[in-house]
């Protein structure tokens, strides 16, 4: 709100694609308030303020896609260590820890493994461990409740 107030804010970039964007419309009005997002607080303010919103992520079904080819191809790897497999999943395990804990860098502001201890992230992690599953539940019960059956069922001592 600072930003608009003063002339500065030009749009609003969502981390959401429109298939995502689209289905938070789909759920009954009072979990929507319940599971309210900051992406939907921002979305908000740049409406109102008459700024665009922008979606600014790769849509959900190729990150799904990609995630379960990842999926599969680990496992062929998993079975197929006498071939080269366990060293293939090493060395995306070396690349994925290179990329991602990256030194701290204050002119960039990029984030890195110590991020994850940042006060204000420990303070509302509880709420997110909350709001997330409820979300899933809201958006698509079947799915959400079977796979919690599944686990409480496995998963009971």
């Amino acid at each position: 709100e600072e930003l608009a107030d003063s002339e500065q804010l030009g749009s609003v970039i969502i981390e959401s694609c429109d298939v995502r964007w689209n289905s938070s419309g789909d759920i009954n009005p009072y979990l929507r308030e319940l599971l309210r997002s900051e992406m939907g607080a921002a979305s908000d303010v740049a409406l109102e303020y008459n700024r665009p919103v922008i979606l600014g992520d790769q849509r959900i079904n190729i990150t799904t896609s990609r995630m379960k080819a990842a999926f599969q191809e680990t496992v062929i790897d998993m079975a197929q260590f006498y071939n080269g497999g366990w060293g293939r999943i090493a060395s995306n395990i070396t690349e994925a820890w290179k990329e991602t804990s990256a030194p701290a860098d204050p002119d960039n502001y990029y984030l890195n493994i110590l991020s994850f201890f940042d006060p204000k992230l420990m303070l509302t992690a509880p709420v997110s461990f909350f709001k997330y599953p409820l979300s899933y539940v809201a958006k698509t019960p079947f799915p959400a409740l079977s796979f919690l059956a599944i686990c409480i069922f496995f998963f009971d001592p």
